[in-house]
């Protein structure tokens, strides 16, 4: 039946050919009409449908609907290609059009298996498979997965290792050995290494099982990618360290804050790689400074009192005071908050250690200066930008002193002047 809906369908092209040349009119369009006619009967009452024979090696490897689903099969079989089977290559195929029931069509993946059947310089293994290349033979995936399991642990390897079923060329197929044959194997493998200080060509090709003729010239901290001999399975650690760097308040960074950088330090083999940021944040350095309860006018010159009047306070001694006291001393419970008078930039911050205990100095611009001592806690590093009335620091005891107050003085031109002239008096 087959044969005869062959001849049939080849007696219509014919026809249609020559109804294209000889232009017969209406005699011809029914001819063309009866035979398209008879044709599509017998397709309905035989379900044949149009499909394409697929051959390899003159062995038949099945039907498909179409071209596409071959070139899809094609492109299974590459897929399951490695990159160093070079004897392989995508199979020759044949292809004709023929008319063959609906039940025999077979799909792409299909068509992949019985191409490798029928070709005879390609078969299908299980492979453990790194970096692209087949390394070694498993039974199957479950044993293979198994197998590495039980090697990496709660370890990660540093090459790309996957299992998986693929194509090989006989060839590449009989050089496989078994994976525990090839646990403790070494294979080139490609890393980026961060040169460090007392690092020379000699000594880093020793760590890396390579000539020295193969590394390029480097200096320290630069990245160097190496071509290195390393376990095919070997494990990459990785250590998480911080480093916190005090930032200033400035016009970008409205709060004087810390920067926490997390560094990532990447070992291979026990051999260190390099070390990458992970992520770089800022953190508020004082979350717990207080705002100010009460800011009050002082002096003429736009100046504040320099401890928050909404606290008890009162001052103990005025700049002079008989006995050539430099400044003022407000006395107020410890933990009062300390304000800034005006505008300015932190200049200095000194821990206890001295007179004053622990101390800052800000620059109000043209000339002036105050000094904050004794404090109990600071709000402020070198090079922040502070408001009048922002609190700075809490009133405390610190270096030598007699009871909790603020040790206030003014500096004009880097000479100490009477506080009363730019606070006035309370």
């Amino acid at each position: 039946m087959i044969l005869v809906l062959k001849r049939v369908f080849k007696a219509f092209v014919l026809l249609f050919k020559n109804n294209i040349n000889l232009r017969r009119g209406v005699y011809t369009a029914l001819s063309f009409a009866t035979v398209l006619s008879v044709f599509v009967s017998v397709l309905s009452v035989t379900d044949l449908t149009y499909a394409v024979e697929v051959s390899v090696e003159g062995e038949s490897c099945g039907y498909v609907t179409d071209r596409k689903t071959v070139e899809r099969a094609v492109d299974l079989l590459h897929a399951s290609s490695v990159k160093n089977d070079s004897a392989y290559s995508n199979p020759d195929v044949d292809c004709v059009y023929t008319f063959v029931p609906s039940t025999q069509l077979i799909s792409d993946s299909q068509l992949a298996d019985n191409i490798v059947s029928n070709h005879n310089d390609v078969n299908k293994a299980y492979c453990v498979v790194i970096n692209g290349i087949a390394f070694a033979e498993v039974t199957s995936i479950e044993e293979g997965i198994a197998t590495l399991s039980g090697i990496a642990g709660n370890n990660r390897f540093y090459n790309s290792v996957e299992i998986r079923e693929c194509v090989l060329s006989t060839d590449a197929k009989g050089r496989l050995k078994p994976l525990d044959e090839r646990i403790d194997d070494y294979i080139v493998t490609k890393v980026e290494y961060q040169a460090v200080k007392g690092d020379t060509k000699q000594s880093v090709a020793q760590k890396f099982g390579i000539s020295e003729e193969s590394l390029p010239d480097f200096n320290v901290n630069d990245v160097v990618s190496i071509k290195a001999s390393l376990p095919a399975l070997a494990f990459i650690n990785e250590i998480t360290t911080q480093d916190k760097k005090s930032i200033p308040a400035s016009e970008t960074v409205a709060k004087s804050s810390w920067q926490i950088t997390t560094y990532k330090e990447i070992y291979v083999n026990n051999i260190k790689l390099r070390t990458e940021v992970a992520d770089t944040q800022l953190a508020e350095k004082y979350p717990d400074k207080p705002v100010a309860t009460a800011v009050v006018n002082a002096g003429k010159k736009g100046f504040c009192w320099p401890v928050d009047t909404g606290y008890r306070q009162y001052v103990s001694s005025f700049w002079g005071d008989g006995r050539g006291h430099k400044g003022y001393d407000i006395a107020a419970s410890k933990g009062t908050p300390i304000l800034s008078v005006y505008d300015g930039k932190v200049e200095s911050v000194n821990a206890s250690g001295n007179a004053y205990g622990l101390h800052f100095v800000i620059d109000h611009g043209n000339g002036i200066r105050t000094l904050y001592a004794h404090c109990s806690q600071l709000y402020v590093s070198v090079g922040d930008r502070v408001e009048r009335g922002e609190v700075v620091g809490l009133v405390g005891s610190t270096g030598r002193s007699t009871g909790t107050h603020l040790h206030f003085e003014v500096f004009r031109n880097g000479v100490s002047v009477n506080p009363m002239n730019y606070i006035g008096k309370r």
